[in-house]
């Protein structure tokens, strides 16, 4: 079993949370349209979606989500729909977001995804070898907050 921390930023009854997993060998983000009720269809380029084994998943389209990092900045993550247990963030997408690409870090106990513009930083962990990392996204996302300002950290 995982032990996973709980940064316990769900407190706002606006939002859901997520755990995710990071994978650096993944090449596209998964998740089954379960993980993400307010997701929306988009058109994406058609990709096979194979596992370490080799089997090859059922790959039903791509979904949009409107999603907030622990440090409460906004993303729009796409995510491919696939029979997968946990969402998966690939490496390789998560180093093309911000305006000018961001620095994924792996290290020992944890890792972290640090904007190459602004150096905004945002930290996930690491579990019996594997890095995760909690996303939230509203509820309700027609009465979701524009201004992420009311969406806070809170400090350790």
């Amino acid at each position: 079993e995982i032990d996973l921390p709980d940064l316990d930023l769900e407190n706002n009854g606006e939002y859901d949370s997520i755990w995710t997993m990071v994978d650096s060998g993944a090449g596209a983000n998964v998740a089954r349209k379960e993980h993400f009720k307010h997701s929306r269809r988009v058109n994406a380029p058609a990709i096979s979606l194979t596992v370490a084994n080799g089997e090859v998943l059922p790959n039903r389209g791509a979904r949009s989500v409107k999603c907030y990092d622990s440090s409460g900045f906004q993303k729009d993550r796409v995510f491919y729909e696939a029979p997968v247990e946990m969402p998966i963030l690939a490496v390789t997408e998560l180093a093309q977001e911000g305006s000018d690409g961001s620095e994924v870090r792996l290290r020992l106990d944890d890792g972290a995804i640090i904007d190459t513009h602004d150096g905004r930083k945002v930290p996930f962990v690491k579990r019996m070898g594997d890095y995760f990392m909690k996303i939230y996204f509203p509820k309700d996302p027609s009465g979701a907050m524009n201004n992420t300002e009311r969406f806070v950290r809170q400090d350790p």
